[in-house]
């Protein structure tokens, strides 16, 4: 008999409780579902954080998955959000929700290759070329030097892209810059509504070429993840207020390291996180855009 691993999202419940995948949900049963199951006399909401278990307990003890309710994280998100709760001392419902759409999205859809359009952009003229081959790049770049060719460089030729945005009206020229390469580009942020939000979430699981965004968007669903970039690294804006207190650049970094992918933080002052990274390379402009890229002070 097939069991899988249930997180229920209930204020308190920190354990996961293992059930039976009857036949009819078979097919439609995987790592990430958000599911309805039985618990404590009612039907609860959770997520399935495992399939295919051995369970604690004999299996005429357990009772059943009621319903598949809704497209859920991937496995690779799944297991982002347990890593995140143990990091960061809190609940897994807490990332998991941060993971999850806003709205019921029924069905999995098979991602489609995120294929650019055209080869990776130069480095801008202020920085050296080509850039560093590591893991990590640490990018010190002026608050007042324009960004959009710096992002265009970072975007991966094949893959997806992430960049994260703490300030949402400095996403808007991004949007429009990498667009005009012919780019697919979703913009997600905290102001969407839900169904807008949603709609964000299932384009992003099909393969989107680029994704900018805010704190949030470091749990879209990314299925072929190829660069990270995170703005603005030390920015209060990508640190939650709300308990579990986690940051996005940390999460970035996880997520990149996880998928194989290479991260960019860029700062006018990078942080001592940042230069903390191991095996981390700095990249800093040459002296006259350094100095260029600063207000003049009378």
């Amino acid at each position: 008999m097939r069991v899988c691993r249930v997180q229920p999202d209930v204020p308190a419940v920190t354990r996961a409780f293992d059930y039976l995948v009857p036949e009819s949900l078979s097919a439609a049963l995987h790592v990430g579902v958000v599911v309805r199951v039985p618990l404590h006399g009612r039907r609860v909401r959770g997520w399935v954080l495992a399939d295919a278990v051995e369970p604690a307990t004999t299996p005429d003890r357990l009772v059943a998955v009621h319903a598949v309710v809704s497209a859920g994280p991937p496995a690779d998100v799944v297991e982002l959000a347990i890593w995140a709760a143990h990091r960061f001392a809190g609940p897994v419902t807490a990332f998991l929700r941060a993971a999850s759409p806003p709205n019921v999205v029924s069905g999995d859809r098979a991602p489609e290759p995120a294929t650019a359009l055209h080869p990776v952009a130069a480095p801008p003229s202020e920085l050296p070329a080509p850039w560093p081959d590591a893991p990590v790049r640490v990018v010190t770049w002026p608050p007042a030097a324009d960004r959009r060719g710096l992002v265009r460089s970072l975007c991966a030729s094949e893959g997806s892209t992430l960049v994260l945005v703490p300030e949402p009206a400095r996403a808007g020229p991004l949007v429009r810059a990498i667009a005009g390469e012919g780019r697919e580009v979703l913009h997600h942020h905290s102001d969407l509504p839900d169904r807008a939000r949603t709609e964000v979430w299932d384009a992003a699981r099909r393969g989107a070429q680029v994704v900018v965004g805010g704190r949030g968007a470091v749990w879209l669903p990314l299925p072929d993840l190829a660069s990270v970039v995170v703005l603005d690294e030390r920015d209060e804006a990508l640190q939650e207020e709300r308990a579990p207190t986690w940051h996005g650049r940390d999460v970035a970094l996880e997520r990149a390291r996880r998928a194989g992918a290479t991260a960019t933080l860029v700062s006018p002052v990078p942080s001592p996180e940042a230069l903390a990274v191991p095996q981390a390379a700095t990249v800093t402009p040459v002296p006259g855009a350094l100095r260029a890229g600063w207000p003049i002070l009378d």
